[in-house]
C-alpha cells in the first residue's frame, strides 16, 4: 500500500501513452489462485474465532472499483481490529494449515504481520518473505478517538469502519468497512479514485521499489482499455510468454469452478475467449453456448452418441467463454449472470432427457425413465442449494474447495456432463446400454449424498455467520 497524497492528473496524451506499459510490470499473474485461497483461508479463520477483520487499501479499492483485484496489485491488505486475539487464536491455526505468520516491525514498532505459505516463492533479498502474501495491519486509537492505521498513520473516523459489514469477493466471504466510500476518500486524500489511478510503486514479487515513475494520475478507463488490448494481443501468441501469463488461471473462478472445468476446460476456453472478445460480447457467447447444448441433445436423441459427446464438451468449454469475455472486456451484468445460469440448467435438462429417451431404445424404457427422473431430481436439489447459498450468503458456493471428492464426478454440471459423456462413449463402443443405465443411477445416488453432505458443510463453515450485507 502506498498513499502519496493528492496528485495532479496528467493532461498530455503523450505522457499517458508512454507510461501505460508500466502498468503491466506487477501483478499476481500465476499466483492469483494462490492469493485468493490465502485470503479466504484467513477470513474463514477470523470468522471462526470471531475476530473483526476487513479488507483495506488497494484490496478494498479493487473490490469497489473492479469487483476484483486491481490488475496491477500484488498483495492483499487486511485490517484486524482484535490483533492480540488474532495472534493468540488465529495465527496458530493458520500455521497448522501450512502458513507462516511473520511479524511486521517498522522503526521498532509492531504494525501487524505478513501471512504466506511456507512453500511459496522466496522474495529476492528478503529470505524471510514468500510471495504472494497477506498484509495484516494493526490499528491504534488516537487521543482524538480516531482510528490510526500504518504505514502512513492516516486517521479514520470509527463510524466509517465499524460495525464491519461482509460481502462476496472472488468467491469468498470477506469483511468490509461499514462505509467503504468514505474510508477510501480518506485513504487516498481525494474522491476521484473511481475514475483515475496511479502507477504502482512497489514490486512485491521482486522485493523492491519501482522508481523513476511520474506521480501523475491516469484515466482509469484508458489504462483498462490498454490492458484489455494487450490481453487480446497476447492471446494470439503462444500462452507461455510473460504476456500470456494472465490467461490462466486469471480468467478462472477458482472457488466455484468444478474440477473438470478448472483444470481442463478453462485451459481450452481461454484460447477461444481471447480470439472472440474482440468480435462479440458475453451474452452472444452465451447464445452460442446454448446452440452447442441444444445440438448435443439433438444428436444424442438421434443416437449419434459419439458426436453428441463432442458437442457436450464444446458446450462445457463455451460455458466458460462468456464469463471470460466479460472479464477481458471489463463488462459484466446481473442479466448476463442470470442468462448464463439459466442456459446451463436448460441444457442439462435437455441432455438428460435426450439420454433417457435414446437409452430407452436399448434397455427397459421404464428403468431408463426412472433413473433419469432420479438424476434430474438430484440435480435440482444440488443446483437449488447452490443458488440459495448464493442469495443467502452473497457469494458463490465454494464447491471446489469444500467438496473435493464429490467435485470429481457430480457436484458441478461440468463433472456430471463429463460422467455422462464417459457413459455414452462406453455404451456406444460396447453396444450395451446397461453401463449408461447404471451410471445414471450411480450419479443420482451420489448427487443426493452430495446434497446431504453439503448441508453439513454449510453449517460447519457458515452456520454461525450473520447474514452479510453487500
Amino acid at each position: 500500500m502506498s498513499n502519496r497524497g493528492p496528485l495532479s492528473t496528467a493532461d498530455a496524451a503523450s505522457t499517458v501513452d508512454s507510461n501505460l506499459s508500466k502498468f503491466k510490470l506487477v501483478g499476481f499473474f500465476d499466483e492469483r489462485d494462490l492469493i485468493i485461497r490465502h485470503m479466504h483461508d484467513v477470513f474463514a479463520t477470523v470468522r471462526k474465532h470471531q475476530v473483526r477483520a476487513c479488507i483495506m487499501f488497494g484490496t478494498l479499492l479493487g473490490k469497489l472499483r473492479h469487483n476484483d483485484f486491481i490488475p496491477w496489485d500484488d498483495d492483499v491488505d487486511i485490517v484486524v481490529f482484535d490483533f492480540d486475539t488474532f495472534l493468540e487464536h488465529c495465527a496458530p491455526e493458520l500455521e497448522r494449515q501450512g502458513y507462516t505468520v511473520e511479524p511486521d516491525v517498522r522503526d521498532g514498532k509492531r504494525t501487524g504481520c505478513r501471512i504466506f505459505r511456507k512453500d511459496s516463492k522466496e522474495v529476492p533479498g528478503k529470505p524471510r518473505l514468500r510471495f504472494p502474501w497477506i498484509g495484516i495491519w494493526e490499528h491504534e486509537v488516537g487521543e482524538d478517538g480516531l482510528i490510526v492505521l500504518p504505514p502512513e498513520d492516516v486517521r479514520y473516523r470509527p463510524e466509517d469502519f465499524l460495525p464491519l459489514d461482509a460481502t462476496d469477493f472472488l468467491g469468498g466471504h470477506v469483511g468490509v468497512p461499514h462505509n467503504p466510500t468514505k474510508i477510501l476518500n480518506t485513504c487516498f486524500g481525494s474522491e476521484d479514485w473511481m475514475e483515475v489511478c496511479r502507477l504502482p510503486d512497489r514490486d512485491h514479487r521482486n522485493g523492491g521499489e519501482l522508481t523513476g515513475f511520474p506521480d501523475d494520475k491516469f484515466k482509469l478507463q484508458t489504462v483498462l482499455d490498454y490492458l484489455a488490448s494487450e490481453r487480446l494481443s497476447a492471446g494470439s501468441e503462444v500462452a507461455t510468454s510473460d504476456d500470456g501469463r494472465w490467461q490462466y488461471p486469471t480468467l478462472a473462478k477458482p472457488e466455484s469452478d468444478g474440477a473438470w472445468c478448472y483444470h481442463v476446460q478453462r485451459r481450452i476456453s481461454v484460447w477461444f475467449s481471447v480470439r472472440l472478445a474482440g468480435h462479440m460480447g458475453a451474452n452472444a457467447a452465451t447464445g452460442l453456448d446454448l446452440i452447442f447444448g441444444v445440438a448435443a441433445a439433438l444428436l444424442v436423441l438421434l443416437d449419434y452418441w459419439l458426436w453428441g459427446v463432442v458437442l457436450i464438451q464444446m458446450f462445457g468449454i463455451f460455458s466458460c467463454v462468456d464469463g471470460e469475455i466479460s472479464r477481458i472486456q471489463g463488462r459484466s451484468s446481473r442479466f448476463g449472470d442470470f442468462l448464463d445460469t439459466l442456459t446451463d440448467r436448460v441444457t442439462e435438462l435437455l441432455l438428460v432427457g435426450a439420454i433417457v429417451f435414446s437409452l430407452g431404445t436399448r434397455v427397459d424404457p421404464a428403468s431408463a425413465l426412472a433413473a433419469g427422473l432420479c438424476l434430474l431430481g438430484a440435480v435440482f436439489v444440488l443446483t437449488t442449494s447452490s443458488e440459495k447459498f448464493r442469495s443467502t450468503y452473497q457469494m458463490g458456493y465454494p464447491k471446489r474447495r469444500l467438496e473435493r471428492l464429490f467435485g470429481l464426478f457430480c457436484s458441478g454440471s461440468d463433472t456430471r456432463l463429463l460422467m455422462l459423456s464417459i457413459g455414452l462413449v462406453v455404451s456406444e463402443l460396447t453396444g450395451d446400454g446397461l453401463f449408461l443405465l447404471w451410471l445414471l443411477w450411480g450419479l443420482a445416488a451420489a448427487a443426493y449424498a452430495n446434497f446431504l453432505v453439503r448441508i453439513g458443510l454449510v453449517y460447519r463453515h457458515f452456520g454461525t455467520d450473520v447474514r452479510p450485507t453487500s
